[in-house]
């Protein structure tokens, strides 16, 4: 069997794509359920300048990490519901209920 020195690309050096399957904005808790203090990593897009976290409304103390990662604490008096994430582009909101355990 005879391989072909062609490897696609200018000078064999191979080619790159771009795949764009139109996904927007999002975020979504790691872990689905937790207690009041407990630490909670949300993961999303475009969060750089966040200015608020919520459980259900209720206002949570949090630290960004990176445009796509924040941690934050569980607030005393959460319900379950869904996580939102005010940036500066507008609220993001978790498509699934964060369970508030005791």
């Amino acid at each position: 069997m005879r391989l072909s020195r062609y490897r696609g690309g200018v000078a064999g050096y191979g080619t790159a794509f771009k795949l764009s399957v139109g996904l927007g904005a999002f975020v979504e808790t790691v872990t689905a359920s937790g207690g009041a203090g407990s630490s909670v990593i949300i993961l999303g897009t475009n969060m750089t300048g966040a200015s608020s976290v919520t459980f259900n409304g209720a206002a949570a103390a949090f630290t960004l990490v990176s445009s796509t990662e924040i941690t934050a604490t569980v607030p005393s008096g959460a319900t379950t519901g869904p996580v939102v994430v005010t940036t500066p582009k507008g609220k993001l909101q978790s498509s699934k209920n964060f369970m508030i355990s005791n």
